[in-house]
């Protein structure tokens, strides 16, 4: 609306024969911040130890590890082509076509899944994070690992019939210590324990697993949790006893 009003005024004082409206003045009132975008990559796919990510076949993010975030990335809002190749590599493994990047918007790409069948998981938004409060979704990043259920030591279920792929939403959470149990969905008696995690309040976080069930490929079941305020790059990893 700011717009619009903003040129019905500027074709008024041109029609009385005033100086001209510079467009540009608008966009000191709104402030450039609007007209920007964060980008966060995360790394989640089985064989590829390193990626590099292209918006409009401009390297953005360069040699991004196995597990780690690239944090919040700024680029102009726009819409992109977003390629994720291999480190050094032109030749892209994830292609995303006319992948529009929102004014004041955060997108998270996360890259699953193995090198046969590398697919791109977006989510866009996170949660504002409160001074008494932590905010935890669960991403299930282990391709072979069936859908499953997340508790606590306290048994507490907070994430039910989780597949391979999904990114649940957030749920509020007391800050303090959290022991993570999962459970294949619909068969309690398989279960993974996840050593203690500390929940801050002021913090979102993504708790993710990662990683593969098949002994000995390099790519240890195991669990990673990532702060997603502040600069998005940040994490803590959580490792599992064996199942039982």
């Amino acid at each position: 609306m700011k717009k619009t009003i903003f040129m019905m005024l500027c074709a008024g004082l041109l029609v009385a024969g005033a100086p001209g409206c510079d467009d540009d003045d608008d966009d000191d009132i709104l402030g450039e911040e609007v007209f920007e975008s964060d980008l966060r990559v995360i790394h989640a796919g089985i064989g590829e130890p390193q990626v590099d990510v292209y918006l409009n076949n401009t390297l953005t993010i360069e040699a991004l590890d196995y597990g780690e975030s690239s944090g919040y990335e700024i680029v102009p809002a726009d819409v992109y082509v977003i390629e994720v190749t291999p480190a050094g590599n032109t030749d892209p493994v994830v292609a995303l076509e006319e992948h529009v990047l929102e004014p004041g918007g955060e997108t998270t790409l996360f890259v699953m899944g193995t090198e046969a069948d590398f697919r791109p998981v977006v989510v866009v938004g996170s949660l504002d994070p409160a001074a008494q409060r932590a905010f935890v979704r669960f991403v299930h990043a282990a391709p072979d690992a069936p859908a499953v259920d997340v508790g606590t030591g306290s048994g507490a279920l907070v994430f039910g019939g989780v597949s391979f792929g999904e990114v649940t939403d957030y749920i509020e959470l007391e800050p303090g210590g959290y022991v993570f149990v999962i459970t294949q969905t619909g068969n309690p008696e398989s279960v993974t324990i996840f050593e203690e995690a500390e929940i801050e309040a002021g913090n979102v976080y993504s708790f993710a697993v990662l990683g593969t069930l098949t002994p000995g490929d390099g790519y240890d079941l195991m669990g990673r949790v990532y702060v997603d305020n502040d600069g998005g790059d940040a994490f803590a990893d959580l490792i599992p006893e064996m199942p039982q």
